[in-house]
Order: C-alpha cells, then sequence, then structure tokens
C-alpha cells in the first residue's frame, strides 16, 4: 500500500509526465481496441448466411498475364457450371457502378450482376417479390432487377408497388421483381 501511495505522489509532482504516460495509454488502448473491432469483424465473425464454411469462392489465375485471383469471365462461369460435379449450388456475381436516371437527378448507385443461383447459393430469398427465373439468366433474357432494402426505403419510401416497375439503368429499364433483406444489401 505504501508503494501506491507512494506512485501517486510521484505522479502529482510531475504531472507534464503524468500526462504524457496518460496519453499514451489511451492511445494505445485506443488503437488496441480499434484493431481488434477491425479483426474481429474481417475475420473473426463468422458470414451472415446459414452454412457459411460452406462458401467457396473460386477465381483464376494467370501468372503469364500477372492476374493472381481474378474473377471469372462470363464463358469460363458457362464451363465451370456445365463440368461441375462438386457443388450444390454455383453463382456468379460481379459488382458494377449503374447510372440510374428517370428518378430524380441522374445518379450513380453501385450494384451487381448476379446469377438466378447466387441467392438460393447464400441462402437468402427476397424480402418481397421474387428471385431470378432461369429464363432470365440466359443472354437475351428479360431484364429484371432485384433492388435492396435501403434502395428500396430511400426511392420507394418502402412501397410495396415497387414491384413491377421499371429502373433505368445505364439507358437500359430493368422491371423491379424483388426486394432484398435488410442484411442482403451489402454483399
Amino acid at each position: 500500500m505504501t508503494e501506491l501511495r507512494y506512485s501517486i505522489r510521484q505522479l502529482l509532482k510531475s504531472p507534464g509526465f503524468t500526462f504524457v504516460a496518460v496519453i499514451g495509454l489511451a492511445l494505445g488502448i485506443g488503437a488496441n481496441v480499434a484493431l481488434f473491432s477491425v479483426v474481429n469483424s474481417v475475420f473473426l465473425r463468422p458470414l451472415a448466411y446459414p452454412e457459411p464454411e460452406r462458401l467457396v469462392r473460386l477465381s483464376s489465375t494467370s501468372t503469364e498475364q500477372n492476374l493472381i485471383r481474378s474473377g471469372f469471365s462470363y464463358p469460363r462461369f458457362l464451363e465451370v457450371q456445365q463440368r461441375h460435379q462438386v457443388f450444390s449450388h454455383l453463382a456468379l456475381s460481379a459488382f458494377n457502378a449503374f447510372t440510374l436516371t428517370g428518378r430524380g437527378d441522374p445518379e450513380q448507385v453501385i450494384g451487381m450482376y448476379a446469377s438466378a443461383s447466387l441467392l438460393p447459393a447464400l441462402g437468402l430469398e427476397p424480402m418481397i417479390g421474387r428471385n431470378f427465373a432461369a429464363e432470365e439468366d440466359r443472354p437475351g433474357g428479360e431484364p429484371v432487377v432485384l433492388i435492396g432494402h435501403q434502395f428500396w426505403q430511400r426511392h420507394f419510401n418502402g412501397d410495396r408497388g415497387a414491384i413491377g416497375q421499371a429502373l433505368t439503368l445505364d439507358g437500359r429499364p430493368y422491371t423491379i421483381i424483388g426486394v432484398l433483406p435488410l442484411d442482403a444489401s451489402t454483399f
């Protein structure tokens, strides 16, 4: 107990040193908490899908072209889809920026090209509406779109009447067929 009283007296005698020590400890603890939060959310917490341990991401590598873990092209995806004998579902997705017009000022939105099997592969279903049909998944298929929950709230005020309406993306009309659940809007 005498050592604790002595330590407190010494800290009070030199407030500059005490201030620097407290700031150093605060920064160290803050950085540690921030780093743990990132590691926890990226590496430790399981994905928000049923059976996340069964999900696999396929990619291509070509050392001659200096491509490492790049995505599949659509023709390569079709080839793998025809030949695979291992996977219960095989889906293709690719993020893309689209220009939304016809609903006020033009707006750039980030969306995803996705095959009809993406939501079943992730164990998800649209909150309202339906998933893509197999005939829409083929080249020349009907241009349809699933919208995210936040997009639905922002542009349609959560109105179920959004289903069946058209969205113009990159100058092409797409029919809204469903709304993704809130937790699926970020994949």
